[in-house]
């Protein structure tokens, strides 16, 4: 009995350590893309999504401020390192920070800050969704109800067009904090982009009672109604 238990244990951490091997083998490999390049647009409304639209200096000040993973017995090894790459990320120094974070997280697959850490730093370079998407789920695989790391799967996954399962995140992560405008705000932005007007309306005035003076969120719920009364009179037609 005991010895089964174990070795459904072992099968559990050998499968997270795959899932990110492929992380770090995908980043060992990608090459730098020219300046000249222009990133690909997506086709996406024209009003932004809320949560690291800003300058990393701001989003790693916003890291700090929101909740943080859930603390877990890890290593004075990882711990170490984690403490380290800290230093860094708050210093903005992300490079580092990064190559100490990855370090942490194959140390023990069941560290849910190194990931979600990880996560931020793949958004700050701009379009790079796919590892930030592979972090953050790992992250919630050993903190399912972190509202930060719900939020933050869903801005990722908003990002690649993956409407419907970003509305799932930011659902989750709004029943973790009920008092967040910008999670409202996210949420609605979700439901904007997949045409539910009504809920886009619900979730900016959620947002606009949280944050008054916010007027972004006036102007998009404004925007959420005026595509609504659009909408149905084309149905109508």
């Amino acid at each position: 009995m005991i010895e089964g238990i174990i070795a459904i244990l072992v099968l559990i951490l050998i499968a997270l350590m795959v899932d990110w091997s492929k992380i770090v083998r995908r980043r060992a490999n990608r090459t730098e893309r020219p300046a000249a390049v222009k990133k690909r647009q997506r086709n996406q409304p024209d009003t932004k999504i809320f949560n690291f639209d800003h300058t990393p200096e701001e989003a790693v000040e916003q890291v700090v401020a929101d909740e943080e993973p859930s603390s877990a017995n890890y290593s004075k090894e990882v711990e170490d390192l984690l403490v380290e790459a800290d230093v860094h990320f708050r210093k903005g120094e992300m490079k580092a920070a990064e190559e100490l974070y990855v370090r942490a997280a194959a140390k023990d697959p069941r560290c849910s800050k190194a990931y979600s850490r990880l996560g931020v730093i793949y958004l700050e370079n701009g379009d790079n969704w796919e590892d930030a998407e592979s972090a953050f789920r790992q992250a919630i695989k050993t903190d399912p109800k972190n509202g930060f790391i719900l939020n933050n799967l869903g801005l990722v996954l908003y990002h690649q067009d993956k409407y419907a399962d970003a509305i799932r995140h930011f659902e989750q992560a709004v029943r973790q904090d009920e008092y967040n405008a910008s999670r409202h705000a996210n949420l609605g932005m979700a439901y904007m982009a997949i045409r539910q007007y009504a809920k886009a309306e619900s979730s900016f005035k959620k947002a606009l009672k949280l944050a008054p003076n916010e007027m972004e969120y006036k102007d998009l719920l404004n925007e959420s109604i005026e595509k609504k009364k659009a909408h149905k009179t084309m149905v109508r037609r």
